[in-house]
């Protein structure tokens, strides 16, 4: 299982980046522009912490728009190790941080007004 995070306009349209952008979590897509990230629901143990997002984990961004959820995705970074596995499926802290430094650069590519959308 896994969440599927996309980033939308208001009436609910995935955006797109002018350029592929290369950012990829739990399925691999090497040239899209979609404003998509698939993030392995292994890393909830961490997304749930009180110094990350909470006991809402990573559902806590839906519905916000990329410029309410930056600064919440900064501190979920910073309050992450940095203890990267080559296993992208290894439910360790630094691959829930590396997964929130790829969702910050999707939110980077988008309008400050685009809207977060979690779902599984």
């Amino acid at each position: 299982m896994s969440y599927s995070v996309t980033i939308t306009d208001k009436e609910g349209n995935v955006l797109h980046s002018n350029n592929p952008h290369g950012i990829v979590g739990g399925t691999y897509s090497s040239e899209s522009t979609e404003l998509y990230l698939n993030i392995t629901f292994n890393y909830r143990k961490h997304f749930i912490r009180g110094d990350v997002f909470g006991s809402d984990g990573i559902k806590s961004l839906n519905g916000l728009t990329v410029e309410e959820a930056r600064p919440l995705i900064s501190k979920a970074i910073f309050a992450l190790d940095n203890d990267i596995s080559s296993d992208y499926w290894e439910a360790t802290e630094g691959n829930a941080r590396l997964a929130l430094l790829n969702l910050l650069g999707l939110t980077h590519l988008a309008p400050n007004d685009s809207i977060i959308k979690i779902g599984y």
